[in-house]
């Protein structure tokens, strides 16, 4: 990763969001009736716009629009209705009979001026949960073998913790594992991605990729105890107890410009400013040998008290 990670895109997330929702919406647009109206909210305006655009050649049939303001109408003026021409789309027509199936997509912002006139005792609220978790096995499967499983493992360690880490929504690990796709699942770019999770960037992540889990343990131990401490920001770099304490200096110095309120944002500065490459996790020297040590020693221990039994030995209790 020499030439620093290639972070995701608004429209790299989208195009992957859309490739879920436009199927499943989709299907169930065409299956409506006519005089049906519809309404999906809480996705990102650009989403709505691809999604919108991508409905209207999939089911010609009906009527598809996204309400807008006038930032937007500019933007998607094709597919942007005002408020008024959204009433007007909702009733039937001038000789009362039904318009073809409506499905309006509702900006986050926009929602609750429109509940008046399309709340749900009008418009049918048209679910995108689990859309997010649809996509974490099918980009996992495009994982190198080598490292899905402990890439999986250690994911699943977060979702289960006690309390659960709650950077590790099913949106973020989406993130995370777009970022490590776009980057062609180069190892050391996967471990700067942590910071998707809200984690320290760790450049060696995957190196002994069967200790990934543990590595990925620790970081998420270091990370809640540096955000839920009470502690000033540098008095929080001694309580992960490193070994140098040039590099907890550091370190602490580092906490107290960047802030610690938001994990998600002071890990991902570790990765943008190629200066804080130094404080990765994978520089952190933990005094108590930390989880990956470099060795295993198998020595002889010699027990004084014990008796010796002789090769010759006759008694049948000692055989």
């Amino acid at each position: 990763m020499s030439q620093g990670l290639v972070e995701l895109t608004p429209v790299e997330f989208n195009a992957a969001v859309e490739s879920v929702l436009l199927p499943r919406l989709a299907s169930v647009l065409a299956g409506r009736e006519a005089g049906h109206c519809m309404r999906v909210t809480d996705l990102d305006r650009e989403l709505m716009v691809r999604l919108a655009g991508g409905l209207r050649a999939a089911v010609p049939q009906a009527t598809v629009v996204v309400l807008a303001d006038e930032c937007l109408q500019t933007q998607a003026p094709e597919l942007a209705v005002s408020s008024t021409k959204l009433v007007e789309l909702r009733n039937p027509l001038p000789d009362n009979a039904l318009r073809p199936p409506l499905l309006v997509f509702v900006p986050t912002d926009l929602r609750a001026s429109a509940e008046d006139s399309f709340g749900v005792a009008t418009f049918e609220e048209l679910s995108i949960q689990g859309a997010y978790a649809e996509l974490i096995p099918t980009l996992l499967g495009q994982v190198p073998a080598k490292l899905r499983s402990p890439l999986e493992a250690a994911i699943n360690d977060l979702r289960q913790a006690n309390p659960p880490w709650p950077f590790a929504d099913d949106a973020s690990v989406v993130r995370f594992l777009l970022t490590a796709q776009v980057n062609e699942f180069d190892p050391e770019a996967i471990g700067a991605a942590l910071f998707e999770l809200a984690l320290v960037p760790d450049f060696a992540l995957l190196q002994q990729p069967e200790r990934a889990p543990a590595r990925v343990a620790r970081n998420h131990d270091c990370v809640r105890r540096v955000t839920w401490s009470t502690h000033s920001d540098r008095a929080r770099a001694l309580e992960l107890e490193l070994t140098d304490p040039a590099f907890c200096r550091q370190l602490g110095d580092f906490f107290d410009r960047a802030g610690l309120a938001d994990p998600r944002d002071w890990t991902q500065q570790i990765v943008r400013d190629r200066a804080n490459w130094s404080l990765a996790f994978n520089r952190w020297v933990f005094a108590d040998g930390g989880v990956n040590p470099d060795s295993i020693t198998i020595g002889e221990l010699e027990l004084p008290d014990l008796p010796i039994i002789k090769d010759d030995e006759s008694d049948p209790r000692l055989g």
